[in-house]
């Protein structure tokens, strides 16, 4: 009878846990991108969700990452092939989008063309290790010429499973052989070849393709100066040239000064200097610098690199041959920060009337992204497709210490406008409104595709609309349409022509009418494949954000990019609903459960003839005793 009690408790314990040993073969874990060879974070921090998820089968251990898409510039891109220590991932689910890179006809880059973008990619990890090498493609860099990039992914698993490995701090690589000598050179003019140098690796710097590879040495009473040339390189929308240069010294890092403010930007008022001039006291085979590409992509850091100078091919030249210095002298000069002016940034402007700030400044202006933004929208509770922005103006950095490992825009102080500023956003919607970080509305019209207000102070500012989506002409907006049902325009709005393409289909293109959602019926349509316009051609400065398309619901603890269903899994016939229910993970625990109560089943009828049988052999020798 005991043994029987025993194994009923046994069996009730088992049907407990079953479930939650088997919800313990997986889990999340936090997980961040830092720079290759430093633990800062790395530029494209904003594409990895910061929770992961990982699973165990058996002895080996998985970790599902999922990448989100940039928003910069009106535009909307997404990281191309994923791996992890050289190792390619398995794509669980891709985004259902083709743009002007991977359109399986007009995509002009070739590692992408007819390929989806990878949403969530699986890897298998080793849990006492919590760092890895990750490379993956950007193909808006791509085009640039440094489409690769790498970093390192951290992980920090909730049980500290890896911290007591040995640890993998940034890849400090040591830096090639550096000779130098004295300079020994006559006054004169030189002409030297130069170019921008990764940091640590023997390839060129992101920044190369906006430098002038020949440089010009002015040699006077035995002090040199170099002067750099810097030059405008356009991808699609985006612009690049460097607007800062910072030069090593024995403090740290010293500002280039800049030159010739005459190099013109499309949609940018005031012009970038064309020339920097730094001084050069050795002759050096590199000299390490700091670089500011100005691509909206990077951010706002500047890069690390070298100056490679290649003195082998030094040669003299005249004076009247100068084109950097008789430029850098005779250029433009720095328009004045008393007068009024009109800067530009990522696409927003800020209007500054005479007098508007007390000191020269530099404008930024950076989306908010990722946990930034959804902390911002919890906190004022404002629903999802809600913009934010943080606009600062700081004071040009002159020096950045030796050994600094902080961010280098925080050298720059932070600076109040005098008077009122005018800021006007890139918006095509028809209503909005603006809030500060505390919440309070700020008046705003809408006018010539700008959503304008004006304040006494910069910082955070939210656009909260009807749902609201970044779109782009030509970089950014070609879907392929997903088993899902068409919703009726409105009445009111007009019929635009699309073409719709297929991941399956890449040959067979038809055009059809996009199909509008009403305000009304916007949060019905989250759940479905909504039309979206096609435009495989090259995107455009004036792309800008349209406040009337619908945004993909964002929470912390949802998939802040697939509520647009704008995903696919493996398999292109796969319902979206039944991945979210995991009906494979639900048969499963149904099978135990079935299997434990069948192995019970049995286990109790076994036991119970024992125990008959007991009961029959103690009454059989109470009756041999009577």
């Amino acid at each position: 009878m005991k043994r029987y009690v025993n194994f009923i408790g046994l069996i009730v314990l088992a049907l407990l846990l079953m479930p939650g040993a088997a919800m313990a073969s997986r889990g999340t874990a936090r997980v961040s991108l830092l720079k290759k060879t430093s633990d800062e974070p790395s530029m494209a921090k904003s594409a990895l969700k910061p929770e992961a998820n990982w699973v165990i089968d058996g002895d080996e251990h998985r970790i599902i990452l999922e990448f989100m898409p940039l928003e910069f510039m009106g535009t909307r891109g997404y990281l191309g092939e994923v791996s992890m220590d050289g190792k390619k991932g398995k794509v669980l689910s891709s985004y259902k989008e083709y743009d002007s890179y991977n359109h399986p006809k007009t995509g002009k880059d070739e590692k992408l063309r007819g390929k989806l973008y990878p949403k969530t990619v699986e890897f298998v990890v080793d849990p006492n290790r919590s760092t890895y090498n990750l490379t993956f493609y950007v193909p808006v860099m791509g085009e640039m010429g440094f489409g690769e990039q790498e970093a390192r992914l951290k992980i920090e698993w909730p049980d500290g499973t890896g911290t007591m490995e040995e640890k993998e701090s940034a890849e400090k690589k040591a830096l090639p052989q550096n000779t130098s000598s004295p300079l020994n050179l006559e006054d004169g003019l030189y002409s030297l070849p130069v170019a921008l140098w990764h940091e640590s690796e023997d390839k060129p710097s992101m920044g190369n393709g906006a430098l002038d590879q020949k440089a010009e040495l002015l040699v006077k009473d035995g002090r040199a100066t170099l002067y750099l040339g810097t030059k405008a390189l356009k991808v699609s929308n985006i612009q690049a040239s460097l607007c800062r240069v910072f030069y090593e010294t024995d403090e740290g890092l010293r500002a280039a000064k800049p030159l010739a403010y005459d190099l013109k930007v499309d949609g940018e008022s005031l012009p970038r200097p064309s020339i920097f001039a730094l001084p050069l006291e050795r002759k050096a085979d590199w000299m390490k610098v700091k670089v500011d590409p100005k691509v909206a992509p990077m951010g706002d850091e500047p890069l690390n690199a070298r100056l490679k100078m290649d003195f082998s091919k030094l040669q003299k030249m005249e004076m009247n041959q100068s084109q950097l210095l008789q430029r850098g002298e005779r250029g433009g000069k720095k328009p004045s920060f008393k007068d009024a002016h009109s800067y530009v940034d990522k696409g927003v402007e800020l209007i500054v009337p005479a007098d508007g700030f007390d000191e020269d400044f530099e404008f930024y202006a950076n989306a908010l992204m990722g946990n930034e933004l959804q902390s911002k929208l919890k906190n004022l509770k404002l629903p999802p497709g809600t913009k934010g922005y943080r606009l600062e103006a700081r004071a040009p950095i002159q020096t950045i210490p030796k050994d600094f490992n902080g961010k280098v825009q925080s050298l720059g102080k932070q600076l109040t406008p005098q008077k009122m500023v005018r800021i006007a956003f890139p918006f095509k919607g028809t209503s909005a409104e603006v809030l500060n970080e505390k919440g309070q509305k700020i008046p705003s019209t809408i006018k010539n595709g700008k959503l304008s207000i004006e304040t006494e102070q910069l910082g955070t500012f939210l656009i909260k609309t009807g749902g609201s989506i970044p779109k782009a002409k030509g970089g950014f907006t070609v879907k392929p349409p997903a088993k899902a049902n068409a919703v009726k325009p409105a009445k009111a709005q007009a019929v635009k022509p699309t073409q719709r393409v297929t991941p399956k289909q890449v040959q067979k293109i038809t055009a059809q009418p996009a199909q509008s959602v009403s305000p009304a019926s916007a949060s019905a349509s989250e759940s479905t494949a909504s039309s979206e316009s096609v435009d495989s051609a090259e995107s455009s400065p004036d792309d800008e954000w349209d406040g009337e398309d619908a945004l993909p619901e964002e929470n912390q603890e949802s998939d802040p990019v697939d509520a647009g269903n704008d995903t696919v899994g493996t398999s292109a016939e796969k319902d979206p609903l039944q991945e979210k229910e995991r009906p494979g993970l639900i048969i499963l625990f149904f099978i135990l459960i079935l299997a434990a109560l069948g192995g019970g089943v049995y286990l109790t009828q076994k036991y119970y003839r024992l125990y008959m049988e007991e009961l029959m052999y103690e009454a059989d020798r109470e009756r041999e005793k009577r």
